[in-house]
């Protein structure tokens, strides 16, 4: 049975895309798994603002989701816009930080934020970039003090949190996707608090001086693997399934908040290719990541 894990790994191994790999799927350097091999100081400076620790670590990783995310969508500029869903985006961010809870100091990482406009309205796009991480599985883990309700800066997540633990009991499905959503959801709700604003503000290069005039939206960016990889396939389903629930609930349960969305890396692809200008790296795309999803 194919994996594609080892096929990541071959594809690197007969000299079909850049660098070489070890035995457990990592390159020498986050370098040889973008682009090019190059990657511009301000995007550098980016990762290593994050509290993720991406770029000496997992984003050596052959299967890495930043790296994927990175690939996709760091060509995005003023002079090089990405036209999606009406929006014009000219920006992009990685590892933006977002506050979650006003009682812990440790934050969440958005893995990309696009900026752009949309009929004259600032528009950010907040995207979870996911590679296989859905083919793990185990129990969703939200601490005692997402139950409390004065620990959110808006809105009654305590009773979310406690109905998610409740509903998610079932450990055989990937529940660390549906905890990250969660608190996503949690830190972009709590932007209209403006003690978490002005945190947002000091601890990124992204800037929001007045939420009033910003369309937040949210999305997650998951590779959808080729059927002929069949357990990852499988496990890919079995999470889009889940998301389906999980929007529902939060739909039903916080219809307040800004909705998690989802979209799979082919898609984009498609949207994608005939705004890439460099025909260089439209085939690095395809050779890197393409060449393995499933043509949906």
């Amino acid at each position: 049975m194919a994996n594609l894990k080892q096929a990541l790994r071959s594809a690197f191994e007969d000299g079909t895309s850049y660098g070489t790999v070890n035995s457990n799927g990592y390159l020498y350097s986050f370098l040889d798994n973008v682009y090019d091999n190059k990657m511009s100081i301000e995007h550098q400076q980016m990762f290593d603002h994050g509290s993720g620790g991406e770029l000496h670590s997992k984003a050596e990783a052959v299967h890495s989701s930043s790296m994927l995310g990175y690939n996709f969508f760091s060509w995005i500029d003023k002079k090089h816009p990405f036209v999606w869903d009406d929006v014009v985006y000219t920006k992009v961010y990685f590892e933006v930080q977002l506050r979650t809870l006003c009682c812990r100091s440790n934050p969440a990482n958005m893995d990309i934020v696009l900026e752009g406009e949309r009929f004259g309205q600032r528009v950010l796009l907040f995207i979870e970039s996911k590679f296989l991480e859905y083919t793990n599985h185990g129990k969703l883990e939200l601490s005692e003090a997402y139950l409390m309700p004065e620990n959110y800066y808006m809105g009654s997540w305590n009773d979310v949190a406690y109905e998610l633990r409740v509903e998610t009991r079932n450990t055989n499905h990937y529940n660390e996707g549906l905890k990250q959503s969660f608190c996503h959801l949690v830190a972009l709700n709590a932007l209209q608090n403006p003690k978490a604003l002005a945190w947002f503000n000091a601890n990124n290069v992204l800037q929001i001086e007045n939420l009033d005039e910003v369309e937040i939206r949210f999305t997650n960016a998951i590779f959808y693997p080729r059927n002929d990889f069949e357990a990852e396939y499988q496990k890919y389903q079995d999470y889009e399934e889940l998301y389906r629930w999980f929007k529902k609930f939060i739909a039903r349960i916080a219809p307040y908040s800004v909705q998690p969305g989802w979209n799979n890396y082919y898609e984009l692809w498609r949207l994608m290719r005939d705004q890439i200008s460099d025909i260089n790296r439209k085939a690095f795309l395809e050779r890197r990541y393409i060449n393995f999803a499933e043509k949906c």
